[in-house]
């Protein structure tokens, strides 16, 4: 959704070979489709912990490694990598001083200042409540007032 929730989305499709794809995704709607053939069901002991790695004396396999154990196995051109790399990129030194000293910082008091102070502005909470971190009225409040939604689902077409 480059051009914001109220516009149409864009969609990149395969075949993604040597293919990369650039987005500032902090503040652009976006989302990844599902990978693969639905059929292929993720090993069973994949974990947090396993591993990668091209399969030894094969260069057309590739396999998913608890430890020394191979847990599957696939065909390079089953494969696909997708990486996400972020970076902090400041208007000049005195912003990224700023940042590297925390000069301007948020603590979870200042965040709850902020919503209150809006929500009472638009008229739609009077106070805290005493627990605003576990409090499900407070939550469903602060999800309502500022949640938004693309108006176009390209899945749902």
């Amino acid at each position: 959704w480059p051009e914001g929730p109220a516009g149409a989305p864009q969609t990149t499709t395969a075949p993604f070979d040597n293919t990369g794809i650039m987005g500032e995704n902090d503040s652009m709607f976006h989302r990844g489709d599902p990978v693969g053939d639905d059929r292929l069901a993720s090993p069973a002991d994949l974990s947090v912990e396993s591993t990668l790695a091209p399969a030894s004396g094969d260069p057309q396999s590739w396999q998913v490694r608890n430890g020394d154990e191979v847990i599957a196995e696939y065909p390079r051109d089953r494969v696909r990598f997708a990486l996400s790399w972020s970076a902090q990129v400041f208007a000049d030194e005195a912003a990224a001083r700023c940042a590297d000293e925390h000069l301007d910082d948020l603590d979870v008091d200042s965040v709850l200042a902020i919503f209150e102070a809006d929500l009472a502005r638009r008229g739609l909470c009077a106070a805290l409540p005493e627990a605003p971190l576990t409090d499900p009225g407070w939550i469903a409040q602060v999800g309502r007032a500022y949640r938004i939604v693309p108006s176009h689902d390209p899945l749902s077409v």
